[in-house]
């Protein structure tokens, strides 16, 4: 029964209701599902953490630590952490700085190795690269 909710949905609206009541005027509002092909590439064990714990996160924020206007992060080992949106924005510009990764970080190695494997994994078995 859970899996049939239409969760996105349910959160646009209340955000869309939240948000005439602050500020006196209609925004709109659309849900999205947003998966694995919003950046093309099939999911991966790391994907699966990270998902499950920043909704962790999300709850602990909002329910346990009683947060608002927060995003979740994570750094180190899943760690997570609560950054306010006000950090996050210019408050001259309104908006967000863009934060790249760093060449040749462990990051990027990472994803480089993920990608790899995935790329591997993806070929026909018949042309499956050993290794």
């Amino acid at each position: 029964a859970l899996a049939k909710i239409n969760f996105s949905k349910r959160v646009t609206e209340a955000v869309a209701k939240r948000y005439k009541e602050l500020f006196g005027r209609k925004k709109k509002v659309t849900p999205i599902q947003l998966g694995y092909e919003s950046r093309c590439s099939p999911p991966h064990a790391f994907d699966v953490m990270l998902g499950s714990q920043l909704g962790i996160g999300a709850y602990r924020g909002l329910v346990e630590e009683g947060l608002n206007g927060h995003m979740v992060s994570i750094c180190g080992q899943f760690d997570l952490h609560y950054v306010p949106f006000s950090d996050l924005i210019d408050a001259e510009t309104l908006l967000t700085s863009v934060r790249f990764v760093e060449p040749g970080s462990h990051f990027q190695a990472l994803a480089r190795f993920l990608e790899t494997r995935l790329d591997a994994d993806a070929l026909p078995l018949g042309r499956r690269r050993e290794g």
